[in-house]
């Protein structure tokens, strides 16, 4: 061979492996599809990354191996790449690629569990000796004095107690509104 035909065999061959790994990327595309829900816009904007993506490297392919000029070869040898890539391991790259997200998946559950029960204690600490005291010194100050701003401490306390008030509380609240207005 000489020069110029072990440079194109040279190109084609690297214009081969890059396309069959822009096919390992779509496949990444793809298990992630699987793996999550997704709808038609972000689908779409998955694809046009990956083209934008396909794009930039084939263009830093072409800088790279003649000065930005365009040859045929290596566009066959990208599509050929990924066309061997689909047709041999595709399907076992898929598989394998949405195990592992779904192994990732179950270990961040695993360690996110404890974080989030130790959260939601702190909260319900936080809600019952700071919160809970408020509100009922509020409901008090509302139901046994004649200040002006209670229908302010109405609406605070009936925003965060979601539980129905009974008949007998009703008659109680009204015969104390009725006070509050002589």
């Amino acid at each position: 061979m000489n020069i110029d035909t072990n440079l194109h065999f040279n190109i084609f061959i690297n214009s081969l492996f890059i396309g069959a790994c822009m096919g390992v990327f779509y496949d990444f595309l793809r298990s992630l599809r699987i793996s999550f829900k997704h709808n038609n816009i972000l689908v779409s904007i998955e694809d046009i990354v990956y083209f934008t993506i396909y794009g930039y490297v084939v263009f830093t392919f072409f800088l790279s191996i003649n000065a930005g000029a365009v040859i045929l070869f290596p566009f066959i040898g990208f599509f050929l790449g990924e066309i061997i890539y689909f047709l041999i391991c595709s399907k076992t790259i898929i598989f394998i690629i949405t195990k592992t997200i779904d192994i990732i998946i179950k270990l961040i559950c695993i360690v996110a569990k404890p974080i989030i029960f130790l959260v939601k204690k702190i909260l319900q600490f936080f809600y019952k000796y700071l919160l809970q005291p408020i509100y009922r010194i509020l409901y008090n100050v509302k139901v046994n004095s004649g200040i002006k701003l209670k229908n302010f401490y109405i609406k605070i306390i009936n925003r965060h107690t979601k539980k129905k008030k009974s008949k007998r509380k009703k008659k109680r609240d009204k015969k104390f509104e009725k006070k509050l207005q002589n």
